[in-house]
């Protein structure tokens, strides 16, 4: 069975996208050596509980 990517996980990638390429950069103007980066994201929301009552909640 294949998992659909929520909302969430794309702001995670996005977010993770950003800081590496951030990171990169910063080494590269200081001219340090950069070998690898590692970014590890996690997020404990889940977007079918959350979207639940979405239509009746004040958001």
């Amino acid at each position: 069975m294949t998992r659909v990517a929520s909302p969430y996980d794309y702001l995670l990638a996005a977010l993770g996208a950003c800081t590496g390429m951030t990171f990169q950069m910063y080494t590269c103007s200081k001219e340090w050596q950069l070998k690898d980066v590692v970014v590890r994201l996690s997020h404990q929301k889940v977007h079918a509980k959350d979207c639940h009552d979405c239509d009746k909640k004040d958001r």
